[in-house]
């Protein structure tokens, strides 16, 4: 995740990652980052995470990217 600016609506990353076949999640909190513009967060896409609404600020804007290794064939 890239912040295009800085704001107040944090990146929460949980414990917990995706599994097909879990039921019931309860996630727990690993870390949050604040927005800072020219800043960014590497994480691995399949664990849980989302995005806070900004209070204080107007706007959030984020790009974001998945990056996977392909195979050598």
């Amino acid at each position: 995740v890239y912040y295009l600016n800085d704001c107040d609506g944090d990146t929460v990353l949980f414990n917990e990652f995706f599994d097909p076949d879990m039921k019931d999640v309860q996630l727990t909190e690993h870390s949050r980052v604040s927005p800072k513009k020219n800043s960014a967060v590497i994480f691995e896409s399949n664990r849980f995470h989302a995005s806070m609404n900004p209070t204080k600020s107007r706007d959030r804007f984020v790009m974001n990217w998945v990056f996977w290794k392909g195979n050598n064939e």
